[in-house]
């Protein structure tokens, strides 16, 4: 069973893969950021809420505060009722939102309702208090308070129970207690100094959760080509392809009866065109390999390379449309004598597209006459759309694929283009 690793990678692919998904990679930045950044926000506001409360112990506490008497003038109530009746009227939202108006305080209701406390200081009596240390009031300024609260307190109580159920014992006054036991933090101390959050700590978290959160986002798109996009295996370049299998042949052209069972394949045509689907598919190698197997036994084979050299002075086929050199003058020896090489330009000097010229095919059935097989090594089909140019100029296409560099899409393409410009394609040759 064949293993699912990837041997060769195109990190430079990915890259590109992991930029056009730009908006995944900023998604995951974000939403780690908000993630991290708010939780460690959400600590400093807890902690400047503990602050507030330990700022405020550090002095004496003041206290505007009232005692009140609850009647319990009708028998079918129960007492205790009564008492959370009271309570729950003097923290209610409607009379502290009256009192922090009324006021002009600086202060939220939540704050103020932390402020007002009723506490049972006799028979039937209650103190009902505001802490004015903890929103910053002097003495003079929680006795308003509490008489404001006195008052609407009185007023919402005999509105909803009647009069006389609540009286007032003693009228609003400051008071000032001294805690027993402080709540501050000695910030000398080391550890309490590192464990203190500051904006910038909430800053730099966020940033770093955005950092981290671009490095998992960018980790899990490659992951996610790694998986679904490039293919890994013999059978699964095969299948994507659906396309007869010509043979496997290694890159190094060490199995070199392997290229000889492709070439008895495909050996009843005379020009070929090869076409890769990248650049990763070691074409110029297979291409080679195949025409030494080709070119034996007294038989000659020309390799015709295209490349994407635009320099005028190099650009052997457009020298030949205009006159200025023969087919003959552009045949070069290679290491073996039954095998030439041709090697000609993509595009010409003034971008004439040469493929499409009428005296391509004239030039290519002039090598014809001179060999028993051509190769035409094709540029790239991912890169380039010449091979559906060179296609009918051809006897056959020969398509080649390789271990984890071919994705299904490019595939999907080419095998389209083949479709659409009605390319016939003699197999897929799978390079190891």
């Amino acid at each position: 069973m064949e293993s699912k690793s990837v041997k060769k990678v195109d990190i430079f692919n990915i890259l590109n893969y992991v930029i056009r998904k730009w908006f995944i990679v900023l998604l995951a930045g974000i939403l780690l950021a908000g993630i991290v950044g708010g939780a460690r926000f959400f600590e400093y506001k807890v902690q400047k809420k503990n602050e507030l409360y330990q700022n405020a112990h550090k002095m004496e506490p003041i206290y505007g505060s009232f005692v009140v008497y609850v009647n319990n003038f009708d028998n079918s109530e129960n007492f205790y009722n009564r008492i959370e009746d009271v309570t729950a009227i003097a923290k209610g939202y409607s009379v502290l939102t009256e009192v922090i108006e009324k006021n002009n305080l600086l202060v939220d209701y939540p704050t103020m309702m932390n402020c007002v406390t009723v506490v049972t200081v006799g028979i039937n009596q209650l103190e009902i208090s505001v802490e004015g240390s903890l929103i910053g009031l002097n003495q003079d300024q929680v006795v308003q308070v509490a008489e404001d609260l006195c008052d609407i307190l009185m007023d919402k109580y005999e509105s909803s129970f009647g009069e006389k159920s609540v009286t007032l014992i003693d009228k609003p006054h400051a008071k000032a207690y001294v805690l027993t036991q402080s709540m501050t933090v000695d910030e000398n101390d080391p550890e309490n100094k590192n464990k203190k959050i500051t904006k910038m700590n909430v800053i730099k978290r966020g940033l770093l959760g955005g950092v981290v959160g671009v490095v998992l986002g960018a980790v899990g798109v490659v992951f996610y080509v790694l998986l679904s996009t490039i293919l890994r295996t013999k059978n699964e370049v095969v299948e994507c392809f659906g396309m007869s299998l010509l043979g496997s042949v290694d890159k190094a052209g060490q199995d070199k009866e392997e290229y000889k069972r492709v070439v008895k394949r495909i050996k009843d045509r005379q020009v070929y065109s090869v076409v890769s689907v990248t650049d990763k598919e070691y074409r110029n190698e297979t291409v080679d390999y195949l025409a030494g197997q080709m070119a034996v036994n007294g038989l000659k084979a020309a390799i015709i390379r295209i490349r994407e050299d635009r320099d005028e002075e190099k650009n052997h086929l457009y020298q030949y449309f205009t006159g200025k050199t023969s087919v003959k003058d552009m045949i070069c020896d290679t290491q073996k004598d039954s095998v030439k090489l041709i090697e000609w330009s993509e595009a010409a000097p003034e971008d004439v597209d040469l493929f499409t010229n009428a005296k391509f095919k004239e030039a290519v059935d002039e090598v014809r006459k001179s060999f028993d097989y051509v190769l035409i090594d094709c540029p790239a089909a991912k890169s380039s759309a010449a091979i559906l140019n060179i296609a009918p100029a051809c006897d056959g296409v020969i398509a080649l694929a390789s271990r984890g560099v071919v994705s299904e899409e490019d595939v999907y393409k080419l095998k389209y283009n083949f479709r659409e410009n009605n390319i016939e394609c003699l197999g897929l040759l799978y390079v190891e």
